[in-house]
């Protein structure tokens, strides 16, 4: 088994390898350059696109292994990325990369191989590393340290695995020319060539040593360097000039190289690993593409079908994921889904249920959900989907889904504030009764499992990783509305007799990160998952969602003071937090702004019950202060903050800068106002 067999070492790895009669699993990111690296092999090799970093990768591998082949003799982790620069200037993303992929994806092939290895009586493990694992070079620092720590893995390994005949090595290669050393500094001696690297892990095979030296004529060399006095070192280095060879790298083949790196990773196809034959089916369905043999059009590259064909940024096709999950006309199909257990119905009892069941729980979220407007939840994770590289066209169950929370979420709102209003029309609860629309709301949340087995039918693992963040959100959510529920209004009391108003804003920003920031958090990391992207990418993502949920709602109270109209109808009628004597944002600077005489006289005014002329005067009393303006930096500072944690894990590419954009109009509701 060899990984990053698309090109270079791993390539060379397996001509050389199939030459000396074994049979091999080659594993790459680039989908198209590690078939054309088998087909160019021969029928000896299988191949299998994965993400290395991902153990569910290294476990297809290892069941490619055993079942084209029956065992899993040699595993060798060569897949590897060069980030070089001065360690200041180091993209992060960069950074992180290289950990995941130098030492991460080591780690997850060592793991996965290691009890296949050990109950077949023996097997041999060969990490690649590079001699910066013994001399660490200056603008190599994160590329020295990972490749050091494989190093230190693999003696570790080695003397593990001697009682039950696991062979491990590591061989440290001089820089090799591939495109991962392009652009870097020639000193002293000539670049190797990938075939010279693969003979050398063909001969530690052949004669199993704990660590070789590629020229070998350079392990003297550097054994007797860590012999001498540092500062001689020192000196013999800048004599040599070996700070040059990253340090002075050409800055636009460096850029090249990357870009090119994040281009594979947004290509390449997930690794389905449940069922025994996928990673052999997918590799077949490889060499087909490659021989061209036709692949069935109506499945997108991640081997998933598309909802009806449709692309499902449109509203239509939105429209009909939602009817899958939830629809508008009664029908057996649906009332089975909804009862969830096998139910005794005769035929003279059945139409009456499909119809109950359809006006008691359906027609309340559908009334909401016909009202128009944006649907920001599906705009959202589609914005993050294309800016991992991913189509949203498999997804589009989940989106509904996720439309159908927030449609839940927003009538049970309604009807514990009693908010009559709701997008250009009534609310919800207003034609249909409240208790029915609470249960219809929370019936909405209970669409998940039904979506999840429509978008990922065969793919256990993201079923799982998506319920978890999916109930985590709801759990998040309840939590928000128990605190918006009970108001503030003893910290608001508290920071007006103290003075001290952080307390107050620690809680408000609290409850709006847990309603309605836990639910866009929730959306952006699955959106993530479902991009298969990298754990930083997931985490970086969803405190991204997190951050437009509680800027929306910082710009919702700013709204309320106002009213929001569209096509000349009310959606929200003006100051009803006012009216309620509702502890938001607004009300929170705008008494911290003020002399806490005036302050206390506003909130005991708020408190004492304001008519609509006096909720009109507050309104202007705070805007005059300047807390309006406040608020609206405060969610632009959230959204600035969760971006730059993000930026540099995202391909710099249209479809990033549209996802910046679409977090932009969700907070700001741009297209709605």
């Amino acid at each position: 088994m060899i990984t990053g067999a698309g090109r270079g070492i791993g390539e060379s790895l397996a001509r050389e390898l199939t030459q000396h009669g074994f049979r091999v699993v080659l594993g790459d990111i680039d989908k198209a350059a590690v078939q054309a690296t088998a087909m160019a092999v021969g029928a000896r090799a299988v191949p299998v696109a994965g993400d290395m970093r991902d153990p569910r990768t290294a476990a297809a591998l290892v069941q490619a292994a055993l079942q084209g082949f029956g065992r899993l003799d040699v595993w060798i982790n060569n897949a590897g990325v060069i980030g070089d620069g001065p360690f200041e200037e180091q993209v992060p993303a960069h950074a992180a990369r290289m950990v995941e992929v130098n030492l991460g994806a080591v780690l997850a092939g060592c793991r996965a191989v290691w009890p296949v290895m050990r109950a077949q009586g023996g097997g041999h493990i060969v990490n690649v590393a590079s001699v910066c694992a013994v001399k660490p070079l200056a603008g190599l620092a994160v590329y020295s340290a990972t490749k050091a720590a494989v190093a230190a893995l693999s003696e570790a390994l080695r003397r593990e695995g001697r009682p039950v005949g696991i062979h491990t090595s590591v061989v440290a290669p001089y820089m090799v020319s591939t495109p991962a050393a392009a652009g870097l500094r020639q000193r002293l001696l000539r670049p190797l060539c990938p075939t010279e690297v693969a003979r050398a892990v063909v001969g530690v095979l052949h004669r199993p040593r704990g660590c070789v030296v590629v020229p070998r004529s350079l392990g003297p060399v550097l054994s007797l360097g860590r012999l001498l006095p540092q500062r001689l070192r020192d000196l013999l280095d800048d004599v040599m000039g070996l700070d040059t060879i990253a340090l002075n790298a050409d800055r636009g083949q460096r850029t090249a190289y990357w870009e090119a790196l994040t281009s594979h990773s947004l290509a390449a196809a997930p690794i389905p690993v449940s069922g025994e034959p996928a990673a052999v089916l997918d590799s077949r369905r490889g060499r087909d593409d490659a021989a061209g043999r036709s692949r069935d059009p109506s499945r997108d590259r991640a081997g998933h079908a598309p909802c009806h064909g449709t692309d499902q940024n449109s509203a239509g096709a939105m429209a009909e994921n939602i009817d899958r999950l939830h629809p508008a006309r009664p029908t057996a199909e649906m009332t089975q889904e909804l009862l969830a257990v096998p139910a005794l119905l005769g035929s003279d009892a059945a139409e009456r249920v499909h119809q109950r069941l359809c006006e008691s729980l359906v027609q309340p979220v559908q009334n909401l959900l016909d009202s128009g407007g944006q649907r920001w939840p599906s705009r959202l994770m589609t914005a993050v989907l294309e800016a991992l590289g991913s189509r949203s066209r498999s997804f589009g169950p989940l989106m509904a889904a996720f439309e159908l929370m927030y449609a839940g979420t927003s009538i049970i709102d309604d009807c514990q504030h009693d908010s009559p209003l709701r997008p250009g029309r009534s609310s919800g609860h207003v034609p249909h009764d409240t208790a029915f629309a609470v249960n219809a709301g929370t019936a909405a949340y209970f669409t998940m499992d039904r979506a999840l087995g429509a978008a990922l039918p065969s793919d256990s693992f993201r079923r799982m990783q998506v319920y978890e963040v999916y109930l985590a959100a709801l759990r998040a959510t309840h939590a928000g509305r128990a605190l918006d529920l009970q108001g503030h209004h003893e910290e608001m009391n508290t920071a007006l007799s103290t003075g001290h108003y952080e307390p107050l804003f620690r809680l408000l920003s609290l409850t709006h990160q847990l309603k309605p920031g836990a639910l866009f958090g929730a959306l952006c990391h699955t959106a993530a998952l479902l991009a298969e992207a990298a754990p930083a990418q997931c985490s970086a993502l969803a405190r991204l969602g997190e951050a437009v949920g509680t800027a929306c709602q910082i710009t919702d109270d700013v709204a309320d003071l106002e009213g929001v109209r569209r096509d000349g109808a009310g959606t929200q009628q003006a100051g009803e937090n006012l009216l309620r004597a509702k502890v938001t944002f607004p009300l929170a600077r705008t008494v911290a702004l003020l002399p806490r005489q005036d302050a206390t006289a506003l909130w005991q005014s708020l408190v004492g019950g304001l008519d609509t002329d006096g909720s009109h005067r507050v309104a202007a009393r705070i805007h005059d202060c300047g807390a309006l303006a406040r608020c609206r930096a405060d969610a632009e500072t959230l959204l600035d903050d969760a971006w730059a944690g993000v930026h540099g894990l995202l391909p710099d590419s249209l479809a990033t800068a549209r996802l910046r954009q679409v977090c932009t109009d969700t907070v700001y509701r741009r297209s709605v106002g």
